[in-house]
């Protein structure tokens, strides 16, 4: 996990960069809070040994290009995920600080980092 410091800065990309969507006006953000973000993509092994034996229906083996336990783990739903977490949390409960989870990162979280 890699710890992300609190900052300022400015989110989405100007008028002029290409393929832009209109929905990422500029606007300045503020992440008033440190966290954390995993350094590297989940992999598949990582994923499935999560989910194995979930009694939500999931698949625990969902990537298209499986085979390669150390490739990251992909088409999975955000629900998915939200499961995934949720399991990760309980079994992982005993040894996370207290009032910490794993969680996504929002949106500016995400492009915070990103941009760091």
């Amino acid at each position: 996990m890699l710890k992300i410091e609190p900052g300022t800065f400015i989110m989405g990309s100007p008028t002029s960069e290409s393929l832009r969507l209109g929905n990422e006006a500029q606007h300045r953000v503020t992440i008033s809070k440190e966290y954390y973000l995993g350094k590297y993509e989940v992999t598949q092994a990582q994923y499935t040994a999560v989910m194995d034996g979930n009694n939500s229906g999931l698949n625990a083996n969902p990537s298209k290009f499986g085979g390669n336990p150390n490739r990251p783990v992909e088409n999975i739903s955000w629900n998915d995920i939200q499961v995934f977490l949720t399991r990760l949390n309980d079994q992982q409960k005993e040894i996370l600080p207290d009032g910490w989870e794993y969680c996504l990162p929002t949106e500016a979280e995400w492009e915070y980092a990103a941009r760091a």
